[in-house]
Parts: C-alpha cells; structure tokens; sequence
C-alpha cells in the first residue's frame, strides 16, 4: 500500500490542479461561461485561447507550489567538487 508524506488535502488539491490542467483547461477552447454574482460571462471559443492559457499558467504556478512543499523537495544537493 503506497502512503503519502502530504496531508489529505494537499494531495487531494495536487490530483485537482492535475486533472484541471489535463482535462478543463484544453477543455475550454470550446467556450466556456465564467459565473459571478452578478451573472455569467460567456467565452466564445474564438476568444478562449487567453483565458485558456492564463488558467494554464496560474493553475501550473499552483501546481507547483504544492509540489515543492512535499517532503525532500527542498532539499538542496551537495555541488559536485
């Protein structure tokens, strides 16, 4: 049985920002509505590219983040002599 070092939601939110990235962020070059309280927007695929590769980058900067909080990522090699 394989374990995690990472808290449950931590390694839940990395498998999250994976899938988006993966599945809902190419998914959005077809369009897509954005929901607020004051009502939606709507993306029509000619304009998603944008908005596509803006959520790309944040959720990959994210991604990232989390990744480099795991256990040994931080650690910094000996330089080699």
């Amino acid at each position: 049985m394989l374990t995690s070092h990472l808290p449950t939601d931590q390694t839940d939110h990395i498998q999250e920002l994976k899938y988006s990235l993966s599945k809902r962020v190419p998914d959005m070059l077809r369009g897509f509505s954005i929901t607020t309280c004051y009502g939606e927007i709507n993306i029509n695929p000619e304009f998603a590219e944008a908005f596509r590769n803006l959520a790309a980058d944040v959720l990959q900067y994210q991604l990232n983040l989390l990744k480099n909080q795991e256990p040994n990522a931080n650690q910094s090699q000996e330089p080699n002599s």
